[in-house]
């Protein structure tokens, strides 16, 4: 099987606050992206990084993550 391509997909999340533009933008234009590339470049995706995580990003994904399949998840680090 030829790959043409592999994607690592960085994710710092330093200084990020929960206030209401960015609560805006992730309910928005965000979650518009990360549904177009979940859509079609899901199998290019080899790796996403989340650097600086607030506590709250690690909660979430310890709820959410059971659901996720265990090859997607083996792509979070």
């Amino acid at each position: 099987r030829k790959r043409d391509g592999r994607l690592v997909f960085v994710l710092d999340l330093a200084g990020l606050i929960y206030d209401n533009p960015t609560l805006a933008a992730l309910n928005g234009p965000v979650k518009s992206l990360c549904r177009f590339l979940a859509d079609n470049y899901m199998e290019i995706c080899h790796r996403i990084v989340v650097l600086n995580a607030p506590q709250l990003f690690n909660t979430v994904w310890k709820l959410v993550s059971p659901m996720v399949p265990q090859r997607t998840r083996a792509k979070v680090g």
